[in-house]
């Protein structure tokens, strides 16, 4: 697997490219970090995605390479805030992440799919919203609140979110919203996975914070995770 630094967009985004071994046109992958901003979470899926056999791309939507403890960084609030507030700016940081991977001579432009992880998961799922030429967009322990609903019946790509049933970051309200949408779009194809008693950053090893709040479950990892490669399998035909 080859890995290299990618600069790219009007904020100067530190992506990282996940190329698999071996010639050929592939599928790709866009990985939307949480909202703390890329790191090593983000470079792990994205070097899962790579062992798939995909053109994983880690994003950086914040720019800079920034990253953040959490949400209490005034300047990761700040940029959380500015970003989870305007859809269209969510769309506008998406489509440059998308036109950079599309531009890949590894990649097939037209199988290219979005995942991410909790504010990460709000951008994929946003960019399928706007109409985006992706096949599919997957969250994982995602926020609902910031997504474009009336444009539901937008998305081309297949739908999924995995989240946990105890997770404060995505109150039943919103996913019942979430689902009432798309109810309503007669070609949509979505999916949402709920894992009982499950917390918010169930992926992640190193989760930290209130256990209340964010807690590792390695079961809703491993179900989650092979529900999304299923999909992904299917939606790229690879």
């Amino acid at each position: 697997m080859v890995e290299e630094e990618v600069r790219y967009g009007a904020i100067g985004s530190h992506g990282r490219l996940f190329v698999p071994e071996g010639a050929g046109s592939r599928p790709g992958v866009i990985v939307f970090p949480g909202g703390g901003g890329i790191g090593e979470a983000c470079y792990r899926s994205a070097r899962r995605m790579a062992e798939q056999g995909y053109v994983a791309l880690a994003a950086d939507y914040y720019g800079g390479g920034f990253r953040g403890k959490d949400l209490s960084d005034p300047e990761n609030g700040r940029r959380f805030a500015e970003l989870a507030g305007d859809a269209a700016l969510m769309r506008a940081r998406a489509t440059e992440a998308f036109d950079v991977l599309a531009a890949r001579p590894e990649v097939d432009a037209g199988r290219i799919a979005a995942i991410g992880y909790c504010f990460g998961g709000a951008m994929a799922v946003e960019f399928a919203l706007s109409g985006a030429a992706i096949r599919a967009a997957i969250g994982f322990h995602m926020v609902l609140g910031p997504l474009t609903l009336s444009d539901a019946g937008k998305a081309k790509a297949r739908l999924l979110i995995c989240n946990g049933t105890r997770d404060p970051y995505a109150p039943l309200e919103d996913i019942t919203a979430f689902e009432a949408a798309m109810r309503d779009q007669a070609e949509a194809r979505w999916q949402v996975n709920l894992y009982g008693g499950v917390r918010h950053n169930f992926t992640d090893p190193d989760t930290g914070g209130d256990p209340e709040v964010f807690r590792y479950d390695a079961h809703a990892d491993r179900e989650s995770w092979n529900a999304a490669t299923f999909l992904l399998r299917d939606a790229l035909g690879s």
